[in-house]
């Protein structure tokens, strides 16, 4: 009876580790200020950044349509369409064949595409915080600047007082 109860616990430990594994890292998703965290954020799956299609076409106004008997997605906007099909990396965007850097996944009855689909074929910018566990994804293509406080880099550079100061624009 022990032994039965010590493989069991072993074989749940192991079930436990290999689903965590299969379905990746979760990962905070913020699209144009508005924040989604797990189950709607994204994931970090084999070295890539796979994003909730349908909350991002949704968010970014593209719309999405998916087939469940012949697993067929299409997302349309204003100049491209794309259609492609879970689990395979060939893709048709206009008509014309391309291919994904990974092949889209359903998980958590969610449809997951990498990233840079978005980014190619419908003009957003995304960038990815590593140590936060954090993907931003501007719909415009445009990352914002960073902003960056004057007083504290004349501080740090004790260059005294600045008569002119100039921007970036400026030249």
């Amino acid at each position: 009876m022990q032994g039965t109860k010590n493989k069991l616990f072993f074989l749940f430990i192991f079930l436990f580790v290999f689903i965590s594994f299969a379905y990746g890292e979760n990962i905070k998703m913020i699209i144009d200020g508005t924040s989604y965290n797990p189950p709607k954020g994204a994931v970090f799956k084999n070295g890539l950044v796979f994003v909730p299609a349908r909350v991002v076409a949704d968010k970014m106004k593209i719309a999405f349509y998916y087939e469940a008997s012949t697993n067929r997605v299409k997302l349309i906007g204003k100049e491209n369409s794309v259609i492609f099909f879970l689990g395979e990396n060939e893709m048709s965007v206009n008509g014309s064949k391309a291919f994904l850097m990974a092949a889209p996944i359903l998980e958590n009855d969610r449809i997951y595409v990498p990233v840079n689909i978005f980014e190619r074929y419908f003009g957003s910018a995304a960038s990815y915080d590593a140590k936060k566990k954090i993907i931003r994804i501007f719909s415009d293509r445009r990352l914002p600047a960073k902003k960056t406080n004057k007083k504290k880099i004349e501080e740090n550079l004790d260059i005294g007082d600045i008569d002119d100061s100039y921007d970036i624009d400026d030249f």
